[in-house]
């Protein structure tokens, strides 16, 4: 799926229509899941609906954050991260998404506002 905040999308798991703030990646499950950007961790969390999510601040107000990965996830709060380090691994963990299977959901913000993620694939 890709990003909508303003046209609503259908969101066949949850059966009802709602924007769409990031992008899934659909990909095998356990495939490497890696940070789109030098940054620090800033944080791990779960939940049932988005899974585990690692999100990461890039500085300048720039974060990315990662959801439905697995539970097991190689990175902790505060660490420094490269471009292309693993953070996690995709799993099916995002009960709100849960009817596409092993993906990534990847969201980006800039001052704590969602930004369509098309906006810094392959920059910066």
């Amino acid at each position: 799926n890709s990003y909508s905040d303003t046209n609503l999308v259908k969101n066949q798991s949850l059966n009802e229509w709602t924007t769409h703030l990031g992008m899934d990646f659909i990909v095998a499950e356990r495939s490497d899941v890696v940070a789109s950007y030098n940054g620090t961790i800033e944080s791990v969390e779960y939940d049932s609906l988005t899974g585990t999510v690692v999100t990461i601040d890039h500085g300048d107000g720039l974060k990315s954050s990662y959801g439905s990965l697995a539970s097991e996830v190689a990175v902790t709060v505060g660490q420094a991260v490269k471009t292309g380090e693993k953070i996690g691994s995709a799993s099916a963990s995002a009960g709100n998404e849960s009817g596409l299977g092993s993906h990534v959901h990847f969201e980006v913000y800039l001052n704590d506002e969602t930004v369509n993620p098309m906006n810094y694939l392959g920059e910066k």
